[in-house]
């Protein structure tokens, strides 16, 4: 009879994260991004165990005079496999909703989601990056330039480097 025994890892090593820490999506948020200023950041709780949450995130409040952003970054954990396949890779495009209008392009590595309220002046744009980053700028007050400017005041690049 042979025993048998469970693998473990090698002295020092160390299992693979299986989503990234919030602590590393906060540090993607800039303190301001042209006249746009950092009011706030926050990391919203867990939910319940068993909860399907797609993972963590960050969510911060910018500030313009009167003008007010929120600037969400996230990381679709488990959920990220989907993020690669779902990259636009057509012609933009332009369509209605059931709410609003859609506006999809890819602008170099990443997915953009451009999306206004067919009833009020609500407003979001989202980049979705390859490995599972998703960076939503969204306002009542700012208009699409100015949101895919925050938006894109995230430092993509450090962003797609991070690995789960």
């Amino acid at each position: 009879m042979v025993a048998q025994t469970t693998p473990q890892p090698a002295t020092g090593a160390q299992a693979a994260p299986t989503e990234i820490d919030a602590a590393q999506l906060r540090a993607l948020v800039p303190e301001r991004v042209g006249d746009w200023k950092r009011v706030s950041i926050t990391t919203p709780p867990r939910r319940s165990h068993g909860e399907n949450d797609g993972g963590r995130s960050a969510v911060a409040r910018f500030e313009h005079g009167r003008q007010r952003i929120l600037l969400t970054v996230s990381d679709l954990g488990g959920l990220s496999g989907v993020a690669a396949p779902a990259q636009w890779s057509g012609e933009p495009a332009e369509r209605p909703t059931a709410d609003g209008t859609e506006k999809l392009y890819r602008d170099g590595d990443h997915t953009v989601r451009e999306w206004r309220a067919r009833a009020d002046a609500r407003r979001e744009v989202t980049l979705i990056l390859a490995n599972g980053i998703v960076v939503a700028a969204a306002s009542e007050q700012a208009d699409a330039a100015a949101l895919k400017a925050v938006a894109e005041g995230v430092d993509r690049a450090k962003a797609a480097a991070l690995r789960r």
